[in-house]
């Protein structure tokens, strides 16, 4: 038996806001951001120009400068910096003094010095690289967009799940645009084919779930991101993780598709089906420690069918892993038994070369055993 617990992916973020001591206070080496700066707040009720390019650019040095000297110190130091760091740009970008114009100009050069730094990048030290993608993340700003996907490129997981979040809330900014819409979902997608972490996966599918106004850009992307993920699927069962969890439930949503869009759908999505059955199979085997892992497949198993018999709609009765592996629930199921019969029922669907499912039926012609 197996009590199940909602889905909670394994928590990879470095919380970089540790600590809860009183702010550093600061040598001041030249201006900086400080809540009192004279330009600043003569500005901020004002009209910026490409004159106040350099006065906004020379604070901003400041502040990363200041980062960088301490963040590959000691631990408690380092991270104190960067939480300093991420108050003082969110308390000027968030005055509420501050003209539509000001803070448009401040995400501007904020945006273009941490595009510089992520420039550098293993150069880079982690903890300063974090509170740039999280001043980035909490901007809000296209302006922020090209450091964004600059900062998916990251060796860093924290770095790239934030840079992601932040894509995701420049979603409508973007979306306004055609162009700038294709160019940032085929970089995201780019990245995402070849995402291991769920997490980070997971956040990056958000960033793609533009409106269904460009629903036909939005799954060019997301087939390209479910064709790279499911080659890594396929070479190791420990690389299905629910990740998709989020873009099944997008999907479920999002109007405008054609029978071949959802061909398309349904012929990913029935190799991933089989690779998560196999997936809880393999996970059912270790134990408890593999009890969060098989609540992340739950769900995905059972979104999934769900997608797929509402996207068919068989015509007579529906294979039905789901309720087969409710079973689970109850104290007197074995669990080998259950999964055994979830294999049957996947089978239903996905075929043998002997016996065909319901998905290698037209038009959906999945092959036998979705490969």
């Amino acid at each position: 038996m197996r009590l199940f617990r909602s889905f909670h992916p394994t928590v990879l973020l470095v919380v970089i806001s540790m600590g809860l001591s009183a702010p550093m206070a600061f040598a001041q080496a030249g201006a900086d951001l400080g809540p009192k700066d004279e330009f600043l707040e003569n500005l901020r009720t004002g009209d910026p120009t490409t004159a106040d390019n350099k006065s906004f650019d020379e604070r901003i040095d400041t502040e990363i400068n200041r980062l960088n000297a301490v963040a590959g110190g000691a631990e408690l130091v380092a991270r104190q910096a960067a939480m300093d760091f991420v108050s003082r740009f969110m308390a000027q970008y968030n005055n509420p003094n501050n003209t539509v114009a000001f803070k448009e100009k401040f995400a501007e050069r904020t945006s273009m010095k941490i595009e510089e730094q992520f420039n550098r990048g293993a150069d880079l030290h982690p903890v300063a690289a974090r509170a740039m993608a999280q001043v980035l993340s909490q901007l809000g700003s296209v302006s922020a967009r090209e450091a964004l996907l600059l900062g998916l490129n990251s060796s860093d997981q924290v770095v790239r799940y934030l840079c992601a979040k932040g894509l995701a809330k420049i979603i409508d900014g973007v979306s306004a645009d055609a162009r700038l819409t294709d160019v940032t979902l085929n970089a995201i997608a780019d990245i995402a084919a070849k995402e291991t972490n769920a997490v980070v996966a997971a956040a990056l599918y958000e960033a793609m779930q533009y409106g269904s106004d460009h629903a036909a850009k939005v799954l060019a992307a997301i087939l390209k991101v479910l064709d790279g993920r499911l080659e890594i699927m396929r070479a190791s069962l420990q690389s299905v993780d629910g990740a998709e969890t989020p873009i099944i439930q997008f999907l479920m949503q999002l109007d405008g598709l054609s029978s071949d869009d959802k061909a398309a759908i349904i012929g990913r999505f029935a190799v991933l089906l089989r690779l998560s059955v196999e997936a809880y199979d393999d996970a059912s085997s270790q134990g408890d420690e593999a009890e969060s892992r098989l609540d992340a497949l739950d769900q995905l198993i059972a979104l999934l069918e769900d997608f797929i018999e509402t996207t068919v709609k068989p015509s007579g009765k529906a294979p039905d892993i789901r309720s087969e592996m409710a079973k689970l629930s109850k104290k007197d199921e074995n669990e080998k038994t259950v999964v055994a019969a979830m294999k049957i029922e996947l089978l239903l669907w996905i075929g043998t070369p002997q016996t065909g499912g319901e998905l290698n039926k037209a038009p959906w012609n999945v092959p036998a055993g979705a490969p």
